[in-house]
């Protein structure tokens, strides 16, 4: 059962989810990035966006990838964009830089990108994977 935020309007999986109610526009976050970090995140948005039943949420510090709940983040800097994803378990490969355990069952996977090809079939299928965990 999903709860709703009185003050914000987001959906969230948890009643009463610690979040911030400040929203964003997604235009607002390609504001001074480079070509290389718009075309990278077009080519994720393309992708994640061929899922079945994704929410896309722009909020203050980040773009949010949700279906029951957020499994992926995209955080837009100047020259690269960090992505973050979630799993069951760590994965220590190329080119993820770091993990964090979230949760008993959660780990996100931190992934800095510069250019568009490096979205590539192994990124595509973790995407994937990460999508499908949060479908169950």
């Amino acid at each position: 059962m999903s709860w709703t935020c009185p003050e914000c309007g987001r959906i969230f999986r948890n009643r009463n989810q610690w979040h911030s109610c400040i929203k964003s526009d997604l235009d607002q976050h390609f504001i001074n990035k480079q070509e290389n970090v718009i075309t990278t995140f077009e080519k994720l948005h393309d992708e994640l966006c061929s899922f079945k039943d994704v929410l896309v949420e722009p909020v203050k510090s980040a773009i949010l990838y949700k279906l029951n709940s957020t499994f992926v983040a995209i955080k837009l800097k100047k020259t690269f964009l960090v992505l973050d994803f979630v799993f069951k378990e760590e994965i220590n490969e190329f080119p993820i830089h770091k993990t964090l355990r979230i949760s008993k069952n959660r780990v996100a996977h931190y992934i800095k990108l510069e250019d568009s090809k490096e979205v590539d079939k192994q990124l595509k299928s973790w995407l994937r994977q990460s999508y499908e965990l949060v479908a169950k």
